[in-house]
């Protein structure tokens, strides 16, 4: 009784050893009469995504990412969306820490329909984003009662500089804010969606205890 929206998918998935697609077709039925048309949700015919999964070179890490959206509706501004991201880090990691400086490179372009006088059918954005991310593993043994148990101390720090964009001439599909939570405060980007990147110039100062039975 709770649903006001049917989804219906038809999607096909691919995992091979360095590349993940993923294609889909998805609408939805409105099941609620009272629902407005204004609040139902985008057609997509269809989406495609593709993701590399590259393996390490010599600690440093590619990845690639390229997606392609087809929002549809018949009451409202529509059209494809292209999000195209590629990042290069140095992934290092060892038992006692680890240190992943992060560069990342994003491009989101539209081809829209239906948008009102003056504004601009194919709006887009580029944008470069860098994240330094880094912690450190110390532990040491604890004995409970008659139990061994290893404490943990774990500090984290973790830097990320966006810098601002005016996005208001970009419209806003599937994009909303992150609901606040500890690992948002690792995340490059506070929105969920590529409709919107929020800029930022921000550390992130984490500790983390654990204890741990032997």
């Amino acid at each position: 009784t709770s649903a006001t929206f049917l989804p219906q998918n038809v999607s096909l998935n691919y995992a091979g050893n360095w590349l993940r697609a993923d294609a889909r077709y998805s609408r939805y039925q409105t099941i609620d009469d009272t629902i407005p048309e204004a609040s139902q949700p985008y057609d997509r015919a269809p989406q495609i995504i593709l993701r590399t999964n590259l393996p390490k070179v010599n600690d440093f890490k590619f990845d690639a990412s390229l997606g392609y959206d087809n929002f549809q509706r018949d009451d409202r501004i529509s059209g494809p969306r292209t999000d195209l991201r590629a990042s290069v880090a140095y992934d290092y990691k060892k038992i006692y820490g680890f240190f992943k400086p992060k560069a990342t490179f994003t491009y989101t372009g539209y081809s829209l329909d239906d948008v009102p006088t003056g504004d601009p059918t194919d709006p887009d954005r580029s944008l470069g984003l860098f994240s330094v991310d880094g912690g450190l593993f110390f532990d040491r043994p604890t004995l409970i009662g008659d139990k061994d148990y290893t404490t943990t101390l774990e500090p984290r720090l973790f830097y990320l500089y966006v810098p601002f964009e005016d996005q208001d001439d970009i419209p806003i599909f599937d994009t909303g804010e992150s609901t606040v939570g500890i690992g948002n405060l690792f995340r490059e980007n506070r929105f969920t969606g590529p409709d919107r990147i929020g800029d930022a110039n921000q550390l992130t100062v984490a500790l983390t205890s654990r204890l741990l039975r032997d």
